[in-house]
């Protein structure tokens, strides 16, 4: 390496220097930030929307040209953003925005900021106003452009920018000249260093020190043989969907494996729930003299009989509790060692019934006489009836019987337990059921719908819950009740974290894990290949159809990708409003508020006919009214699609996407195909060898993966 002399970096400053300028007086495009105030009076009425107008000059051709726009309103000191939407463009700009603005009666402040590329340089916008629609009649506003010191200079640099450029450029080949000149004799070059370079400094790699939890998966099953491994395509359902909750988990380096026996094996079996177990609800401890005892308040429950139906298939319950008949009674263990009327105890065993009874019936008469001890003498009496077992019927925790169940087929305490049932419903939600976890706690319970149709921010949900996660109310968030969508906040990522890392946790980390992971990487990477796989493949003669049909692609676009752009924009803002309210619709229904619907089909309709009729009055005179007509037109389908939205909103918000998707789609393409044609065959071309490339490596790695699974 050699070091340069002071003339070399003098021509490489002049160059420099040289290059900004051709930039910036051929090239750049200078911006400039402007606002506008506007003081809005509603009296008697409701606007929904205002929509801005921008003004063309007198070829047609847009004054502000808009980059960036935002929008506010405040009213009595208080201040909500407003998400502008752009119906209509002028050769790349926005001509028309629309502000939904929902006012009723008062006073408002409109403002807002915006960044415009510039026209002319020194162009005179006072004489441009923007057109404000909104009331009964336009309104002329004149924003406000910042005119800097900045952009004055970079103006007149672009103004008067040629001379200086010219003669920049002949100083800077007098320069070069005189260089060259002077490398000839050699005076340019030095010696080269000696010794080795200074190291560079490595750059450091952010990790996760990873919380790995165990899960295992047991199906509700009555006709099947009972706790027999479940089918392999529904094992590769599992984990499927466990790959995709680690993908929503890992934000908080937390990651969940199957668990797997000793052989080797997943462990994902069918039980069969007809079977009794004991569940412990309460506990107590009473003295006598030297003696002590500890006792477990216990009820003995048929698991069967938590699901609504015989067949075993659905759990209904009330915030996770079902109301059954049970036996329920208490086991003793002495909890020191001595005797008791005269004879020898040890700590640990067994308190037999009639031995029960009369220690307990000792503690009773001993303390009863004591006012500031009621509360004990009052368990003590419980206890003493439950001696006995007796039938009874009440609430019991749902989780509490199926994680006895659990331990019943001889499975301890190392994972998190996930019951698969094929339908759950609890009475204290209005909501469709598809999951339910203990919080926080070691088992959930999901429906087979949440396997079938890979559900995962369900499962993902409910294991939130088991480390510890409330339900949340915001938008988006994994634990939000209604679940739409599947982020997680720092908050909940410490939370859970400090739970999975927890000293309670510590049995649910088992390095059976390891062998977990290990099954499931491969799964996922063979997964992974085969979708790529057949992906490349329908690429492939996707490509080759494309290729035969460019030429005659590319004329047709010529004619018609104006119009396409125009529906493509017409789309996607009657797609949003009446999304928008479909989803109203929907949680109204879902309420019980029929009156409230009522009244917004009511509102529909009186706005439809009001912009109908507006529509008769701008066709009176349609060339002067044309905007005014576009935007009145695009309205009356957005209601009348509200309208029909109210009978069946999932099937017209569905249809209006696809249509939106594809004219988006189909203005894209065209888009490219009009002025690219020649480039588009070569870059299909290309891609089509590429493909092929691919998928011989892919079909290599495929039979490589199968080959290590097999074993």
């Amino acid at each position: 390496m050699y070091n340069l002399s002071t003339l070399y970096k003098s021509l490489a400053i002049a160059l420099l220097i040289l290059g900004i300028i051709i930039f910036i007086v051929y090239f750049y495009t200078l911006t400039i930030e402007g606002y506008y105030v506007i003081e809005i009076y509603v009296e008697n009425t409701t606007i929904r929307t205002i929509t801005i107008e921008l003004p063309r000059d007198e070829y047609g051709e847009p004054v502000y040209r808009i980059t960036e726009f935002t929008s506010a309103i405040t009213y009595d000191g208080e201040s909500r953003e407003i998400e502008p939407i752009i119906t209509n463009y002028n050769k790349g700009y926005p001509e028309i925005i629309e502000l939904p603005v929902n006012l009723g009666e008062g006073e408002y402040k409109l403002t807002g900021k915006f960044v415009l590329e510039e026209k002319d340089y020194f162009y005179n916008y006072s004489k441009y106003p923007w057109i404000l629609y909104g009331g009964d009649e336009p309104v002329y506003i004149y924003p406000n452009i910042k005119k800097t010191i900045t952009y004055q200079l970079i103006g007149l640099l672009k103004e008067y920018g040629q001379p200086i450029v010219y003669t920049l450029s002949i100083a800077t080949i007098g320069l070069a000249a005189y260089t060259i000149y002077q490398l000839e004799k050699g005076i340019l070059y030095q010696q080269k260093p000696t010794g080795p370079l200074p190291p560079t400094a490595p750059t450091k790699k952010k990790t996760c020190e990873w919380c790995s939890i165990c899960v295992r998966f047991f199906k509700i099953d009555i006709k099947g043989t009972n706790n027999s491994q479940l089918p392999g395509a529904f094992i590769e359902k599992l984990y499927s969907l466990l790959n995709e909750v680690n993908d929503i988990w890992k934000k908080c380096c937390i990651r969940f494996y199957p668990c797997v026996d000793s052989q080797g094996k997943v462990i994902a079996r069918t039980l069969d729930p007809r079977k009794t177990v004991e569940v412990k609800v309460g506990s107590g401890f009473a003295g006598y003299g030297t003696m002590k005892i500890r006792y477990d308040i216990i009820r003995k429950v048929d698991v069967s009989k938590i699901f609504k139906d015989s067949n075993c298939k659905s759990i209904e319950m009330d915030r996770g509790k079902v109301k059954i008949n049970y036996d329920e009674y208490i086991k003793a263990e002495w909890d020191t060692s001595g005797k008791y009327k005269d004879k020898e105890y040890k700590k640990g065993n067994a308190v037999s019934a009639n031995i029960l009874r009369e220690f307990l019936n000792d503690v009773a008469n001993a303390v009863q006489r004591k006012p500031n001890r009621r509360k004990e003498l009052e368990d003590v009496r419980d206890a003493i009836s439950k001696i006995t077992p007796q039938r009874s019927r009440g609430e019991i925790d749902v989780m509490q019987v199926l994680e006895e169940l659990i331990k019943a087929y001889g499975y301890p305490e190392n994972c998190i337990d996930i019951v698969i049932v094929d339908d759950i419903d609890d009475k204290s939600t209005m909501a469709k059921e598809e999951g339910f976890g203990a919080m926080p706690g070691r088992i959930s319970i999901i429906s087979s719908r949440v396997v079938d149709r890979g559900m995962a921010d369900v499962l993902a949900h409910e294991l939130g819950h088991n480390l510890s996660l409330p339900h949340i109310n915001k938008f988006g968030n994994l634990m939000e009740a209604k679940i739409t969508g599947t982020a997680l906040n720092d908050e909940q990522c410490k939370k859970a974290y400090k739970n999975c890392m927890g000293e309670e946790c510590r049995k649910f980390t088992s390095e059976i894990c390891d062998n977990g992971n290990e099954v499931l990487s491969k799964f996922k990477e063979k997964q992974s290949l085969i979708e790529e796989r057949e992906e490349i493949k329908e690429n492939i003669r996707n490509l080759k159809e494309e290729l035969k049909k460019v030429d005659e692609k590319s004329k047709k676009c010529r004619r018609i990708i104006y119009k396409l752009k125009k529906e493509a924009n017409d789309a996607e803002f009657i797609y949003k409003k009446v999304k928008s309210f479909a989803d109203k619709v929907i949680r109204l229904r879902n309420r019980g508020k029929i009156d409230q619907l009522e009244n917004l089909i009511d509102e529909i309709e009186e706005d439809l006919e009001d912009k109908r009729e507006k529509e008769r009055k701008y066709l009176r005179n349609p060339k002067f009214y044309r905007t005014s007509l576009s935007i009145t037109r695009r309205w009356i389908k957005v209601l009348e699609k509200q309208l029909e939205a109210v009978k069946d909103p999932a099937n017209v918000v569905k249809e209006l996407k696809n249509e939106m998707d594809r004219k988006k789609q189909e203005y894209k393409e065209c888009r490219e195909y009009a002025w690219r044609s020649n480039k588009i065959k070569k870059n299909i071309r290309n891609k089509i060898k590429t493909n092929e490339d691919a998928l011989k490596d892919l079909e290599k790695k495929i039979r490589e993966l199968e080959k290590i699974l097999k074993k």
